[in-house]
């Protein structure tokens, strides 16, 4: 169902884009971690939210009387583009190649739609 994630390894982390569903809260976790135990945030200031983008995506959706997905949640935005867990417990990496299909599929869909300022 997936294709490689594998990338050219970056310079540093501070070259990646972080990416994932409702990441603020494990961005915020992390942040506070590393300034208790006085270390350098390594990473970058770039991320992607898959739980912001649904939420735009599902405004544009309604806006158009288009089927949205049922809730704001991985495992909807999953179903709403055909895809399920292959397992009921919680598997990280299994969400993160999920996430990884839901932001391709909305990237894929906002190329077709025109957006009215």
């Amino acid at each position: 169902m997936y294709k490689s994630l594998r990338r050219k390894r970056p310079e540093s982390l501070k070259d990646l884009t972080l990416v994932g569903q409702s990441v603020y809260y494990d961005l915020n976790f992390l942040k506070i971690g590393y300034n208790r135990l006085n270390l350098d945030w390594l990473f970058s200031n770039k991320l992607i939210d898959l739980y912001s983008i649904t939420y735009v995506m599902e405004q544009a959706l309604k806006a158009n009387k288009l089927p949205t997905p049922k809730s704001l949640g991985l495992g909807a935005v999953a179903s709403y583009f055909g895809f399920e867990r292959e397992d009921s417990v919680h598997n990280a990496l299994e969400d993160a190649k999920l996430t990884a299909a839901c932001i391709k599929g909305w990237m894929q869909m906002s190329a077709g739609m025109k957006i009215n300022p």
